[in-house]
């Protein structure tokens, strides 16, 4: 006759420790992160402001800036131009049917490797350029064609 073996304790078992484990990772965990990142800890009361904090001016937030526009038609070097921001952006437009391009070139270098060209169409078109070196920056445009360019500055 067959032996019976005596049923083990529920907590004995190794479906049990595998639920435990699931309820562990699927419940209790992300409870722990929700507390650690609640939002009564994340900002400062009035009372752990400090009155430095208070003094110092509140950051404004960037935005673009028209710095100045360009209209022509042909070929033309512009007048020189200052970004201060870390980002700035051409909007050119052009009417004709020859090629157009744009070369950014800056003050007092011989070639830019950050900015390279901004614009290279044959036709008529209109496109924005950006470019991400800051300082005294003049363009060269290079066409048969009419055309309007304004430069804006992100600070």
């Amino acid at each position: 006759m067959e032996e019976l073996k005596p049923k083990k304790k529920f907590y004995k078992q190794w479906w049990f420790w595998i639920i435990l484990v699931l309820i562990f990772f699927v419940f209790i965990i992300p409870s722990k992160k929700k507390e650690e990142i609640s939002p009564s800890q994340s900002q400062p009361t009035e009372s752990t402001v400090s009155q430095q904090e208070l003094s110092q001016p509140i950051p404004q937030s960037k935005s673009w800036h028209l710095i100045t526009t360009f209209k022509g038609e042909g070929i033309k070097t512009t007048e020189p131009f200052t970004i201060q921001g870390d980002r700035w952006r051409v909007n050119w437009k052009t009417e004709g049917e020859f090629n157009f391009q744009i070369f950014p070139n800056q003050v007092g270098k011989e070639y830019s490797f950050d900015c390279s060209i901004l614009a290279n169409i044959i036709g008529s078109g209109s496109d924005t350029s950006y470019c991400y070196t800051k300082g005294n920056w003049y363009l060269t445009i290079n066409t048969g064609n009419s055309w309007i360019i304004t430069i804006e500055d992100y600070y």
